[in-house]
């Protein structure tokens, strides 16, 4: 069980082993542009050579980010937010089968250790979750987890996890509720058009939001922060006002540098870094995936 408040703030990377993909690769799924995807869009209302034109203008921009290019074509922005949303969800449709296993699987049992028969003791755990990624992967695992372990209603597993706070602060493609189970949202024009403008880009996140707000309640309360699959973007870094909860006595800040290199290391510890507190951060970030991470500090839950 874990005991300790822990908040964890998740990036893209912590997603990754669960079939979503990372900046990368979000941007071959979107300048390669399926078919079936193209479709959808055309569906609800994007003309296709617009569609075009948006695949082509983000190919040739050499943007690693989309954020970063639909800062700048604030005209291709709704079309943007469509085409992620539509691409998650076609996503959704063959990773739903695979969401098992590697670090929630790792983390759900340490929060079983101590619970016995009693699905009302599961919330002892005190767990917060801060999330940049859209996908509800982390939620569908924790209610489909908690409802065959205890054998009890659906209703009864949403319930008992909606006691753990899991803040989306660039928004979300919510899940659907089935009778035993909850499962990815449908792939096709309506859940796009109904969830596309559920998608927050970077350039369009508010350091003022309801979202964000909370998120730095938690942070500011939290006994230790846990970074998975994070890249630390300083407009992240900065809505999340590292400074003002950083320095707090008895924090622990642990954090996954997976595949970052020298500089790039650098500047990620850096971003957590104030006056006061220069230097201690320097093997805060390991360059670790988030299983091996959690497993190698695995004491923080105790």
């Amino acid at each position: 069980m874990i005991r300790k408040k822990v908040v964890l703030v998740l990036g893209a990377g912590a997603s990754k082993p669960y079939g979503y993909p990372l900046g990368d690769e979000l941007r071959n799924d979107l300048i390669g542009i399926s078919s079936e995807v193209r479709n959808v869009l055309v569906e609800i209302g994007h003309h296709s050579d617009l569609v075009e034109h948006f695949r082509t203008e983000f190919q040739a921009s050499n943007l690693s980010s989309i954020d970063a290019f639909l800062a700048r074509r604030q005209n291709l922005a709704q079309l943007g937010r469509a085409t992620i949303a539509a691409s998650i969800l076609q996503r959704e449709t063959s990773v739903a089968a695979h969401l098992a296993g590697d670090w929630y699987q790792y983390l759900y049992n340490e929060m079983m250790r101590g619970v016995s028969t009693d699905i009302d003791e599961f919330m002892g755990n005190q767990l917060s979750v801060i999330t940049f990624n859209y996908d509800t992967s982390f939620e569908r695992f924790m209610v489909n987890s908690l409802r065959a372990t205890f054998d009890v209603s659906l209703e009864k597993a949403i319930e008992v996890f909606s006691k753990f706070p899991v803040i989306h602060v660039h928004g979300k493609i919510p899940y659907l509720k089935c009778s035993t189970a909850v499962r990815p949202s449908l792939f096709d024009a309506k859940s796009t058009q109904q969830f596309q403008d559920q998608i927050i880009t970077l350039h369009q996140g508010q350091e003022d939001s309801e979202e964000f707000s909370q998120a730095r309640y938690f942070l500011t309360n939290a006994e230790c922060v846990v970074f998975l699959g994070f890249s630390y973007h300083e407009d992240n870094m900065a809505r999340l006002r590292v400074a003002d909860w950083i320095e707090k006595s008895g924090l622990s800040v642990l954090g996954t540098a997976y595949g970052l290199e020298g500089g790039e290391l650098d500047r990620a510890i850096h971003s957590l870094d104030t006056p006061k507190m220069t230097g201690v951060f320097q093997n805060a970030l390991q360059n670790h995936a988030c299983y091996q991470m959690l497993r190698r500090h695995v004491r923080i839950f105790d």
